[in-house]
């Protein structure tokens, strides 16, 4: 058995675009810092990867709790402050142009952790199809993240 946790930073374009690319560059680096850091604490048996970009994958050869995923959202949490301005990190949001053009207010940077295991398939699925269904529970979790301004997960546990 193994669990999938993918990982996203939500609306890093808008972070890029309105912060520059450098902080961009220095945000994903410290989101792998707290992921290297997590591998390193844990007695978990865990690869990392990361898929490009914004985009991170963990894989636990175990099991996981919420209490482990809820650290990781809330270490990012703690430590993405750091990379706002002051003003910002008050009011916990700030502006940025959307992909249409538009000024938009956005929620401080927030990660998306989609977690599933490889027993929640009755079938083998290719990794196409775990790419889309990873993908599908990280937009549900998005959208919950920008409402609450927080870093959140979906660990599923359904079988499909």
């Amino acid at each position: 058995m193994y669990i999938d946790i993918d990982i996203d930073i939500d609306n890093f374009k808008q972070f890029n675009d309105t912060y520059g690319f450098s902080n961009g560059d220095i945000m994903i680096t410290f989101l792998a810092d707290i992921l290297k850091e997590l591998k390193k604490t844990t007695v978990q048996n865990i690869n990392l990867g990361h898929i490009g970009g914004d985009d991170f994958i963990l894989i636990l050869h175990s099991h996981i709790t919420v209490e482990f995923l809820n650290s990781i959202c809330d270490n990012f949490d703690t430590r993405k402050t750091d990379l706002f301005s002051e003003k910002d990190v008050i009011d916990k949001k700030y502006q940025a142009v959307n992909r249409e053009g538009q000024i938009k207010t956005y929620p401080l940077t927030t990660i998306s952790l989609a977690a599933f295991s490889n027993t929640n398939f009755i079938k083998t699925i290719s990794p196409r199809e775990l790419g889309h269904y990873a993908a599908e529970l990280k937009s549900k979790v998005k959208k919950e993240n920008f409402l609450r301004g927080k870093s959140g997960f979906i660990y599923e546990r359904r079988i499909h």
